[in-house]
């Protein structure tokens, strides 16, 4: 699994961009940023472990991409909810 960049994709020439394969602007995931649907301290947990890999967890449920989160708007949300 991969996620594309947005500053590689401003890179690409606008009339390149058809002829460009996406791993030409994407950056691979490593295993630990993927991550099943998880709530509570399973889900901080492996937010923690993603963060040593990358600044984004893709959520996922083993067939379709559920959504992409931001660790550091994971860390703010936590951050938030403390009294």
């Amino acid at each position: 699994m991969a996620v594309v960049e947005p500053a590689a994709v401003r890179e690409v020439p606008y009339e390149q961009r058809p002829l460009t394969p996406v791993t030409a602007v994407a950056r691979p995931l490593s295993p630990q940023q993927v991550v099943s649907a998880l709530s509570g301290p399973q889900a901080v947990t492996a937010v923690s472990v993603a963060q040593h890999h990358g600044p984004v967890v893709v959520l996922h449920d083993g067939v379709t991409v559920l959504g992409v989160v931001e660790v550091a708007a994971v860390a703010r949300a936590l951050q938030a909810r403390r009294p």
